[in-house]
C-alpha cells in the first residue's frame, strides 16, 4: 500500500533536520513524530533528486515536491461522504420534543 506523502512543511523539515544540524534519522523521526522508514525514504528521494538544505533559491513547495516525486505536483484530495470502508454514513432521525431520554435510548438499542 503506498504510504501518505508528508506536507511539504514537515518535509523540509526532515531536510533542514539532517542537512543543518546533522541530527540521525531516529532523532528527526523522533522530533517529526514520523516513522523512521519515512525519514529514510524522504532523504533517500532528495539525495537522488540533488536536493539538499537550503533549497536552492527561489523554490517553492512545488518544485520540491516535483523534484522528490516527479511529474506534476499533487492537488489535495477531494473528500467524499463515504467513509474508509466504503459506506456512506447514515442519519438518525431527531428525537420529538417530549420523548424521555429513557425513551430514547430504547429506540436507539440494535
Amino acid at each position: 500500500m503506498p504510504m501518505k506523502r508528508l506536507s511539504m512543511r514537515k518535509l523540509k523539515e526532515v531536510l533542514r533536520l539532517r542537512y543543518e544540524l546533522g541530527l540521525g534519522q531516529r532523532q528527526i523521526a523522533r522530533s517529526c513524530s514520523i516513522a523512521q522508514g519515512t525519514v529514510s525514504e524522504y532523504l533517500r528521494r532528495a539525495q537522488e533528486a540533488g536536493v539538499s538544505w537550503p533549497l536552492p533559491e527561489g523554490w517553492d513547495e512545488r518544485q520540491l515536491e516535483s523534484a522528490l516525486f516527479g511529474g506534476t505536483p499533487r492537488r489535495p484530495a477531494r473528500r467524499s461522504n463515504t467513509t474508509t470502508c466504503g459506506v456512506r454514513p447514515i442519519s438518525i432521525p431527531r428525537i420529538p420534543r417530549g420523548y424521555s431520554s429513557s425513551i430514547q435510548r430504547e429506540e436507539n438499542v440494535c
